[in-house]
């Protein structure tokens, strides 16, 4: 309705810079030319490496991140549990499942096979007492589909564009999900930079403004959750665990 196009299975080949407007050259060999090219691929972002080909890479944060989507219905007793292998929680969705959310410290980075991730998520499974926990534990299957990844992080450095093309999303700022906020700031950066473009005369002002509008405040979220992480690594004490989001929260409740 709003006359976008969306063309799928194509990627960025070549990237031409002018001062009047950016050349992309897509892998079917079609070359466009447009005002601004803004990349919003990922944490692997390929556009990143050919923009800032000495941008920092993604960091490993020494702990796996592990989702299901376990079958069934509601288990009493809702929330976060925490054993000497790790932590999970889970909640009850309106869709008969209830989601389980999990983090274990793995200190070197190695990517799990299905049969890896199934070994390392029972372990923390049984490393729980709590009822409510075997009951999970006795809805997992062999052949449960468990999403298990490495929590990966990296901040671009400011600032994030160069001539006509802007990295944003996880592409330029992923963090680890301790705060809960990684989807949120990748959303956040979409909906500023529409608005510092329509009220900005030139796009360079335009870019300059969503960088001082988007930096600091997406760094205090990056920051925080890699301390967080390192703070369960080490089992620092709750209070300080408590600090640091407190912190945080109020930073980023600040009008920006």
């Amino acid at each position: 309705a709003l006359g976008v196009r969306i063309r799928r299975s194509l990627t960025v080949e070549a990237i031409e810079h002018a001062d009047e407007a950016v050349t992309v050259t897509l892998s079917n060999g079609e070359a466009q030319r447009y005002d601004l090219l803004v990349a919003a691929d990922g944490i692997g972002s390929q556009t990143r490496t050919m923009l800032f080909p000495d941008a920092t890479k993604p960091q490993y944060s020494g702990q796996l991140s592990v989702r299901w989507m376990a079958p069934g219905p509601r288990i009493e007793r809702e929330g976060w549990y925490v054993s000497t292998v790790g932590r999970l929680g889970f909640y009850y969705l309106p869709q008969g499942f209830v989601y389980v959310p999990a983090v274990m410290n793995v200190p070197e980075w190695k990517w799990l096979s299905h049969e890896e991730v199934h070994v390392s998520f029972r372990r923390l499974l049984d490393s729980f007492t709590a009822p409510a926990v075997a009951e999970l534990r006795s809805r997992l299957t062999p052949d449960a589909e468990l999403i298990g990844r490495p929590f990966e992080w990296l901040l671009l450095s400011n600032p994030w564009y160069t001539g006509r093309c802007l990295i944003i999303g996880d592409a330029a700022h992923a963090t680890t999900a301790h705060m809960g906020m990684g989807g949120g700031m990748a959303v956040e950066d979409a909906t500023v930079l529409g608005q510092c473009v329509e009220n900005a005369s030139k796009l360079s002002g335009a870019l300059k403004a969503f960088m001082q509008r988007r930096f600091e405040r997406v760094k205090t979220v990056v920051d925080t959750s890699v301390k967080l992480s390192k703070l369960e690594q080490v089992k620092g004490p709750p209070s300080e665990n408590r600090a640091l989001l407190t912190a945080a929260f109020q930073a980023i409740a600040q009008p920006y």
